[in-house]
C-alpha cells in the first residue's frame, strides 16, 4: 500500500467484516484486518474524533434548539386620558378585560 500518496485517501468501513478498504479516491484495495488491528482502529478514529468539530451537514441534522417561553416581543406602552372621577372605573374595566384576554380568572 502506498502510503506517500498525496491525493486523498478514502476509509471505507463495513460492520459487518472487519476489512478496510484504503486506496487513493477508494479504488478497491483491500486488506484484512486482525481483530487486534479492528480494535485499535476502532479506538484511534474514537479518540481522534473527539478533536474534530461537526461538519455542516452534522450540524444540520440536529433539530433546531426551541425555547421553552418565546422571547418577549416588541414591549408596547399605552398611555389613556380619563376623567379622575372615573378613574376606578376605567381601571376596573381596564383589569377585567385585560384577564379575560389573558384568560386569568373566571370569566
Amino acid at each position: 500500500m502506498d502510503t506517500t500518496c498525496s491525493r486523498t485517501n478514502t476509509v471505507m468501513h463495513s460492520s459487518t467484516s472487519n476489512h478496510l478498504r484504503v486506496g487513493p479516491q477508494g479504488d478497491g484495495v483491500r486488506e484484512r484486518l486482525s481483530e487486534q488491528q479492528y480494535r485499535r482502529l476502532v479506538d484511534y478514529v474514537t479518540r481522534a474524533s473527539q478533536f474534530l468539530s461537526p461538519s455542516a451537514v452534522c450540524l444540520q441534522l440536529q433539530p433546531p434548539v426551541t425555547l421553552a417561553e418565546p422571547p418577549p416581543s416588541v414591549t408596547k406602552s399605552y398611555r389613556y386620558l380619563v376623567d379622575p372621577a372615573f378613574s376606578k372605573v376605567f381601571v376596573s374595566k381596564f383589569n377585567m378585560v385585560k384577564n379575560k384576554a389573558l384568560r386569568i380568572g373566571f370569566h
